[in-house]
């Protein structure tokens, strides 16, 4: 009992969320349901999004100044409204490889020790900023892989050589996947001998697909059916 009563007095435990932007996207959905049914007394989501940052200041702009450039998407307000809060880095073109780094280490250090855990939903640069959050206080790194799948041409070619490290069983604390399948595709074929690879099918909110008469005889009348 006293150990539960210290960690109220701490507030809740906050989890980062990583991804490339908040708008109307698989991964984003599932996230976003999850945190609207979270005992959020206890547990707190915050979100790291991308963003366009002009050529050669990538570095020099800070989280605040990209959120103040970014326009809102999508899940912003239903985030904030539920109590967290949205963070900006940079957004990975492959010329700005120092440039984003170092955009990086600057905001997990201003932000030292305030995550518990830092969960990658952008895998293509999780090799990158998961290390660094690492450093700077998070207590568990996890990769979330949400596709088999990568882009055609050059640009998977080098999303897959960016991805190389999370097959390393080492890198993380744990390694998440939505199927087999796509754990596979990234962790590497063993992985799931790994305890500490995770397979989480994605949750959907059946209550939303519940049968209402009500709703049925409101279509039928929008319809014109008898």
């Amino acid at each position: 009992m006293r150990e539960e009563g210290a960690v109220r007095e701490k507030g809740p435990v906050r989890i980062l969320q990583v991804f490339g932007s908040l708008g109307l996207g698989g991964a984003e959905s599932r996230v976003v349901d999850l945190y609207r049914h979270l005992d959020r007394s206890r547990v707190q989501f915050d979100f790291l999004v991308h963003t366009k940052a002009e050529k050669g200041r990538e570095e020099r702009l800070s989280s605040k100044t990209l959120m103040a450039l970014r326009r809102p998407e999508y899940f912003d307000p239903y985030i904030t409204k539920l109590g967290g809060r949205i963070f900006a880095v940079p957004r990975f073109t492959g010329r700005n490889y120092f440039a984003y780094k170092k955009a990086l280490q600057r905001f997990f250090a201003e932000h030292e020790g305030e995550w518990k855990m830092v969960q990658g939903h952008m895998t293509s640069t999780a090799a990158i900023y998961l290390p660094i959050a690492k450093k700077y206080g998070a207590g568990q790194i996890i990769p979330h892989v949400r596709s088999a799948g990568t882009d055609p041409g050059l640009k998977g070619i080098v999303t897959g050589l960016l991805r190389r490290p999370l097959r390393k069983s080492s890198f993380a604390d744990y390694r998440f996947a939505c199927t087999k399948q796509a754990a596979r595709a990234v962790y590497g074929e063993d992985c799931l001998k790994d305890e500490r690879v995770c397979v989480i099918p994605n949750a959907v909110d059946v209550q939303n697909f519940v049968y209402q008469e009500e709703v049925r005889e409101d279509l039928r009348t929008e319809l014109g059916l008898t």
